[in-house]
């Protein structure tokens, strides 16, 4: 760690953060069921194409239990500047939205691709139905837990309540179409990118 930095706990999300989830399970959902959902309505639209949403909420399940996700591989651009942020002392920690029967699968994808990078792999269980709603987590809790001092997630609606949990800094991670139209509060900074990210993090650091 340099000696002008300061070592920080940050929380990193998976799906579409790490990982381009969205447009491949779009991809697998829409070729099974007929329909053309577009990324644009991958968060507003509850039905997705289905009668009713708990039917397409299955829908989804099934195609992530059959391991959709698995077949996804992390960007060039989150491995090169992660491992960074691993080397310049930083502790990270996977703070994912996905759901426990996942997990197996998250951990093949982070020991094949960031072996001995992260502390700790969280799964909030964020969009669990049924009796599995039990396990759900919010990541301001689990944040807090962790003592992170930054979130990079894309969704704003994280970076608000990892902030009302005290976390200090939240990065808004990428130009999707559910995180673009929304206002940023103060502590939230908009990164496009992991490059754009990098910086912003060693800004944190060198600001703390």
């Amino acid at each position: 760690m340099p000696e002008n930095l300061r070592k920080l706990t940050i929380a990193i999300d998976c799906d579409d953060v790490i990982v381009p989830t969205s447009s491949v399970l779009l991809n697998a959902y829409n070729r099974r069921h007929g329909t053309k959902i577009g990324l644009e309505s991958f968060y507003s639209d509850s039905l997705w194409g289905a009668d009713t949403p708990e039917k397409g909420t299955r829908r989804v399940d099934q195609l992530l239990k059959e391991g959709i996700t698995a077949k996804v591989f992390p960007t060039p651009e989150a491995v090169e500047y992660i491992h960074r942020l691993s080397q310049d002392g930083h502790e990270l920690h996977i703070v994912t939205g996905r759901q426990s029967y996942q997990e197996a699968e998250t951990h093949r994808m982070l020991a094949e691709h960031f072996p001995n990078v992260f502390a700790s792999v969280e799964h909030t269980n964020m969009y669990a139905s049924g009796h599995a709603a039990a396990l759900r987590r919010s990541k301001g809790a689990v944040c807090r837990m962790l003592g992170a001092d930054v979130l990079v997630d894309d969704h704003v609606f994280h970076g608000r309540e990892v902030l009302r949990h005290g976390v200090e800094n939240v990065v808004i991670f990428g130009d999707y179409p559910w995180n673009i139209s929304e206002s940023l509060e103060a502590g939230m900074a908009r990164c496009a990118s992991w490059a754009s990210t990098y910086l912003e993090v060693m800004r944190i650091a060198k600001s703390s």
